[in-house]
């Protein structure tokens, strides 16, 4: 019943720092540790689960719910919900906090909201990741502003236990190669915490669209890809699993609380 409720909190409230999507342009805004809903929509329900999502951002106004929801939507029908919290206390005091807004809104409509939303999805799930500056690259100068980058790439990294250490290090002469070369795009690295297959990496990269992110991609190789490949394959070498997701940043379905 708990993560019936806070799940529909999640899809319409989580992870992007800024007013159109999560991705940052420098470190210091990046939050530490971020909690993810991951809401696997049914394909043929898609249109229905958006209109109650939007719906539902109506209620968030109206009640003072107080927490930024970033929400980006994959090819794949997932829809992720990524809230930047300080630690897993503040995670609590958001549950109690979302308590008190079904109150307010009353059993019978919130019962009604649930049941229609319920069904336009098979599963959902949630988990934590803290953010690894040392095992990301942020361009002092990006090439693409915030708001100019919806389109995400997500790459999760399965890691062999016992071999986190090499893989990190992998990670972190790759950055060294970016900065060596003042790449003006990087990614950013998150560590799986709770609910997640550990050991897992997953790193974000992000682009105004799939051919500019693949195009982009092509011209970084191009110009270094030889002293990054060698490593990569090493890394990857690592991997008891790799998986990746693209798509988009929602701002429609996302949430900023008014100051």
């Amino acid at each position: 019943m708990r993560g019936k409720v806070f799940f529909i909190c999640g899809v319409f409230l989580f992870v992007s720092l800024m007013s159109s999507g999560y991705q940052v342009e420098t470190e210091e805004k990046m939050p530490e540790l971020i909690y993810v809903f991951d809401i696997v929509v049914k394909p043929s329900m898609a249109d229905e689960y958006e209109a109650v999502a939007k719906e539902m951002l109506g209620a968030y106004s109206k009640y003072g719910w107080p927490y930024t929801c970033w929400v980006y939507s994959t090819d794949d029908f997932h829809y992720y919900s990524i809230y930047p919290v300080k630690d897993l206390v503040d995670i609590e005091k958001a549950w109690q906090t979302w308590y008190g807004i079904v109150e307010k809104m009353g059993a019978a409509k919130w019962d009604e909201i649930a049941k229609r939303m319920g069904k336009t999805y098979k599963y959902e799930r949630a988990a934590t990741y803290r953010y690894r500056h040392d095992m990301s690259y942020i361009p002092k100068k990006p090439r693409l502003k915030t708001e100019e980058a919806p389109y995400t790439y997500w790459g999760m990294c399965y890691v062999n236990p016992g071999m986190e250490k090499e893989v990190e290090e992998h990670f972190k002469k790759i950055a060294e190669i970016f900065a060596k070369h003042n790449a003006d795009s990087g990614w950013e690295t998150w560590v799986g915490e709770t609910g997640t297959d550990m050991p897992c990496y997953v790193y974000v990269e992000t682009g105004t669209s799939a051919g500019d992110f693949w195009s982009h991609s092509d011209k970084i190789m191009q110009e270094f890809g030889d002293e990054v490949m060698p490593l990569w394959r090493k890394t990857q070498a690592l991997f008891r699993k790799y998986e990746y997701k693209t798509g988009m940043f929602r701002p429609d379905l996302s949430y900023i609380p008014e100051k």
